[in-house]
């Protein structure tokens, strides 16, 4: 009895502090700045935690695929071509892991001659990328530049070529108006919901048979992606960029 009797008179006291510290405008006051500032504090932590595992998850994509002919750099992926004077910058489509893209880099790069950059948009998003694709053109400031991507990233470098007036290079895209370049190719698959646009001066179209709208990433080597849609892609945009350089010397 003696001890249920102090438990009473105990949480009969409690009850008395919490009913005048109830009354207490300042502490009401207090207590919401204060879990405001910890919902902030949580929230800090949260992308800290998240930015650290980004950069470390993209740290390793690009240590695994850097090997002497890919080098992995800040804003992206580099594939030496046989020049680094002619250079073309590739965005990836969003929600797309850049990687995906490396083995028909890797494959234009070398039947092109020309030196590819994977400018490697933040979280994915084509439209975030605008900073890695000027990074890598200032990387090589003296080298003649043509921007392209895949689906969303290659609608957004069409933006980017006609800021910069830059021939344009579209992989099962659309772009989202006329580039002021004269200059532009767009290549896509037979079963792509993107169809080839309309006939205007300096726009070549090639309408490979075969695959869809996901044939042009992880295509070189991946069996479910005939050889010969492979090789068409590949082939249509190094003749276009052997053909622009004939026309630019």
């Amino acid at each position: 009895f003696k001890d249920a009797a102090m438990a009473a008179k105990a949480f009969e006291g409690f009850h008395r502090l919490a009913v005048v510290l109830g009354k207490s405008e300042a502490l009401h006051e207090a207590m919401r700045y204060g879990y405001v500032g910890l919902g902030v504090v949580v929230l800090v932590a949260i992308f800290a935690t998240c930015g650290r595992m980004w950069s470390k998850r993209k740290a390793a994509s690009a240590t695994a695929l850097a090997t002497p002919d890919v080098q992995a750099r800040a804003w992206g992926l580099v594939f030496p071509g046989k020049t680094k004077t002619r250079c073309l910058c590739y965005l990836q489509d969003s929600f797309v892991q850049d990687r995906a893209y490396a083995p028909l880099l890797a494959a234009i790069a070398l039947k092109s001659g020309w030196t590819v950059c994977l400018a490697s948009a933040r979280l994915r998003l084509a439209p975030l990328g605008r900073r890695q694709v000027t990074s890598a053109m200032a990387a090589f400031p003296d080298a003649t530049w043509v921007l392209g991507g895949h689906g969303l990233g290659g609608s957004f470098a069409a933006l980017l070529a006609k800021e910069f007036n830059l021939p344009l290079v579209l992989h099962g895209a659309t772009s989202l108006g006329e580039t002021s370049s004269s200059k532009a190719l767009q290549v896509t698959a037979e079963h792509d919901a993107h169809r080839p646009m309309a006939a205007r001066p300096g726009l070549t179209t090639v309408d490979v048979r075969g695959g869809g709208h996901e044939v042009f990433r992880d295509c070189v080597g991946d069996a479910a992606t005939p050889e010969a849609v492979t090789g068409a892609i590949v082939d249509a945009t190094a003749t276009w960029l052997a053909d622009l350089t004939k026309k630019t010397d």
